[in-house]
């Protein structure tokens, strides 16, 4: 569309100079060479980060039992997800007892699991928001309804509702994480 702006031009290697992101702060002449990601260092943070080291602290011990109450659940959704989309129906112990005999699988589930999908991609879910309770009116629920249409459009989020429609409908969840910022 538009020529980039002198700032903008990429030097000699095609690496474009780092830019402060601050407004009115001096351009760094430096150059982006390495990202490096470091592991979490528990013993890295020193006493004036206490409040933050508690808060992970707690945040790990949720998380564990979160992940202790749902082990069960998740194992047995991964093996809904190998029988639905890699077709595996028969177990390995079963193969061999078989020997040399052919073991055919058909995909019985997945046309079923198309169809009920495709029910909803030609209906899809829409967020709604209601102007009543609370001092809200009518015409800032339609205010809030534009920019929710305006955002699902931008954001492609069809194919977020679809992938969360489908996990549900084959492991009994599916889940859609939106971040206003």
């Amino acid at each position: 569309m538009f020529p980039a702006s002198p700032a903008q031009q990429p030097q000699a290697n095609g690496v474009p100079p780092v830019a402060s992101l601050q407004s009115g702060a001096p351009e760094v002449t430096g150059q982006i060479t390495t990202v490096v990601a470091r592991p979490y260092d528990p013993k890295a943070i020193n006493q004036s980060q206490e409040a933050d080291k508690k808060l992970l602290v707690k945040a790990l011990k949720q998380f564990d039992i979160v992940k202790s109450a749902e082990h069960d659940w998740r194992v047995k959704a991964a093996k809904e997800l190998e029988f639905c989309d890699e077709i595996q129906h028969w177990g390995e112990d079963r193969k061999n007892q078989r020997g040399a005999k052919p073991s055919l699988e058909f995909d019985l589930i997945g046309p079923a699991v198309d169809q009920v999908v495709n029910n909803m991609r030609q209906n899809p879910p829409e967020p709604r928001v209601s102007g009543v309770g609370g001092g809200a009116d009518k015409a800032t629920a339609q205010v809030a309804m534009g920019i929710l249409r305006n955002i699902d459009n931008d954001s492609a989020s069809e194919v977020a509702w679809t992938y969360s429609y489908e996990l549900a409908v084959k492991i009994g969840r599916g889940w859609v994480k939106c971040e206003f910022v």
